[in-house]
């Protein structure tokens, strides 16, 4: 994929995915587990990579995704018309670390998942220095520090999708319970509820 993004360059993103097969033959229909590593860089030396495996136990009763990433985010900020940060904009990067667990359990013989996530964010910002401005280099300078999230998520999830890639009518809802604690490690203590609801509906059954 290329990336044309002004704020951070020019470059690509690469993912390479690997798809392994079943070993046992079930009555139902089982989705592959799915192995990835994903990357990219850009021109100002911004950088990620990240690392996944998604596994299903048994016929498809149980289901996790493992996730490591690392980002090293470099952004140039011009604001919003503003005619001093087109010509000096502001400068600052976000080297971070990611870790995400989750896992989603079937009721019975139905489309309904029920679960749990965990996930780990520490960054650390850093603004350059804007020594002609000293008003906006204090300001700046106030803003460096590091940031954590460490969070878990009860999921109630309704997937009736035959497959994660191409589903046809099918839908995917669900809501998410997020919880960022200070007892595992989180800088604050806060939570929301994320509901969400997709569906999938063919328009052609073919391009060509």
């Amino acid at each position: 994929m290329i990336i044309t993004e002004p704020a951070f360059g020019y470059w690509g993103w690469m993912s390479v995915l690997f798809f392994h097969q079943q070993k046992k033959k079930f009555a139902v229909k089982v989705p592959p587990n799915i192995s990835g590593v994903d990357g990219f860089a850009t021109t100002n030396k911004t950088w990620a990579v990240a690392a996944f495996h998604f596994y299903v136990f048994g016929p498809y009763k149980i289901r996790s995704i493992s996730l490591v990433a690392k980002p090293d985010i470099n952004i140039k900020y011009y604001g919003n018309n503003s005619e001093f940060l087109s010509d000096n904009p502001i400068e600052f990067n976000l080297d971070s670390w990611l870790v995400l667990q989750r896992v989603n359990v079937r009721i019975g013989a139905s489309d309904l998942f029920v679960g749990r996530s965990y996930m780990f964010f520490k960054e650390k910002i850093t603004f350059n220095e804007i020594q002609e401005e000293p008003i906006i280099h204090d300001l700046l300078k106030k803003l460096n520090g590091i940031t954590t999230i460490s969070m878990i998520q009860p999921i109630v999830n309704l997937d009736s999708r035959d497959n994660r890639f191409t589903p046809k009518v099918e839908v995917n809802t669900g809501f998410v319970f997020i919880y960022n604690a200070t007892w595992l490690g989180a800088d604050d203590d806060c939570f929301t509820l994320n509901p969400h609801f997709l569906a999938y509906k063919p328009i052609l059954e073919s391009i060509f």
